[in-house]
């Protein structure tokens, strides 16, 4: 496994990019270009935040200034209305050696030998933007939405950045390894999000449907559009954690899991089975046989091992298996498997046992619904989440 399932402990910079830090609201940089609409001048005030904490390697400041560039002549070419003349980053994070486009993957090994390359690509990303400033209008209607993403993308990531700075400031030290590298693959990550979808708009290499990063509190927003944000706000750390333990990690994969776990769950209202213990010992207790099943064979079984769970774990058997292959005790307290930091954990396990992921590549929701539910309780809403997650995650 990879993770301790607190992605709020175990990441540096977990409570930053989840929102859950309070930092200076001060936005760093110059007043934006005057002939900007106000979408364009918002979305220049936050790349102009994108600033490197102090004592940071070369790597990592030529990463940040790589992405600014790169986001300024993004907003550039769309305020213009030519996207087709941005290069394709993709192209130049390979050949910095920080994106393997084989495998769609974040490179960040050895990174600290990767500054030469990284000046020269922000030197001319820089040269480029310089060339067509002064010159932007206002975006048309339909790149509003790409203009947003720029924007909520860089407003996502320097919050990040500034508790690095506040970090290093109030320890005097540099960044250690382990800070230095989440850094980079969060500024990289973040970049690639953003180039994936204005490549679409630009019309070149707009086939890559790989990995996407973690799910965003926007996106799960519009997915569970009558969920309370703060909700949404508490389960995402752990929601993206758990899809990133368990390869999760492309738009047809996370569409699926979501479908799935929205039924299941009420929308992520809840990660118990909503009922009382007179009802779960009914239903799940040794006297049935669904409950023997499930291996549920002493008295108050039924309530003890009820629905829990992104997933709705159930049953003794499978509480058992869970925490066996979790490293945690979910016989002996049943009730961890209802806590956020171990109830997508079970979800993404029940997933990776079942094989779902392949499922989820041949966009068979009928079958991982049959996988989870043992029949097809709830298609129609599972349907209904999966084609809106699609929409939302941009799955093709």
């Amino acid at each position: 496994m990879g993770s301790p399932y607190d992605p709020l402990q175990a990441d540096p910079w977990g409570r930053a990019r989840y929102g859950l830090l309070a930092l200076p609201a001060k936005v760093l940089g110059a007043d934006p270009t005057p002939q900007a609409s106000s979408a364009v001048a918002d979305t220049r005030k936050q790349i102009e935040s994108l600033i490197a904490p102090p004592q940071a390697s070369a790597t990592l400041r030529k990463v940040i200034e790589f992405t600014r560039n790169a986001f300024d002549l993004m907003v550039d070419q769309l305020g213009n209305g030519h996207p087709e003349d941005i290069p394709d980053l993709i192209v130049l994070l390979d050949k910095a050696d920080l994106y393997d486009v084989a495998n769609e993957s974040i490179v960040t090994t050895h990174y600290n030998e990767k500054s030469g390359k990284l000046a020269r690509l922000a030197d001319d990303l820089k040269a480029q933007a310089t060339g067509i400033s002064g010159k932007v209008g206002d975006v048309a209607k339909d790149i509003i939405a790409l203009i947003g993403t720029i924007r909520d993308e860089a407003a996502r990531l320097a919050p990040v950045l500034q508790a690095a700075t506040v970090a290093v400031s109030a320890r005097s030290k540099k960044l250690s390894p382990t800070e230095e590298k989440s850094l980079l693959t969060e500024v990289v990550a973040t970049l690639v999000r953003v180039e994936t979808k204005f490549a679409a708009v630009a019309g070149h290499n707009a086939d890559r449907a790989g990995t996407t990063g973690p799910l965003t509190l926007e996106q799960l927003e519009r997915i569970f559009p009558g969920t309370s944000r703060a909700k949404l706000q508490e389960y995402l750390p752990y929601l993206d954690q758990a899809m990133r333990d368990f390869g999760i990690d492309t738009p047809k994969r996370e569409a699926a899991f979501l479908a799935q776990i929205g039924v299941e769950t009420d929308d992520l209202k809840t990660l118990e089975e909503y009922g009382d213990d007179e009802y779960f010992n009914r239903l799940y207790g040794p006297g049935s046989g669904v409950g023997r099943n499930l291996g549920n064979n002493k008295p108050g079984d039924g309530a003890r091992f009820h629905g829990r769970g992104a997933l709705q774990l159930t049953g003794r058997n499978n509480y058992q298996e869970a925490g066996e292959a979790l490293g945690v005790d979910l016989v002996g307290d049943h009730k961890l498997a209802a806590d956020p930091k171990y109830a997508f954990a079970t979800a993404g396990w029940f997933w990776d046992a079942k094989n779902l992921n392949d499922r989820a590549d041949e966009s068979d929701v009928g079958a991982i619904t049959r996988s989870i539910n043992g029949g097809s309780n709830g298609a129609s809403e599972r349907k209904e989440n999966y084609d809106r997650a699609r929409k939302v995650l941009d799955a093709e």
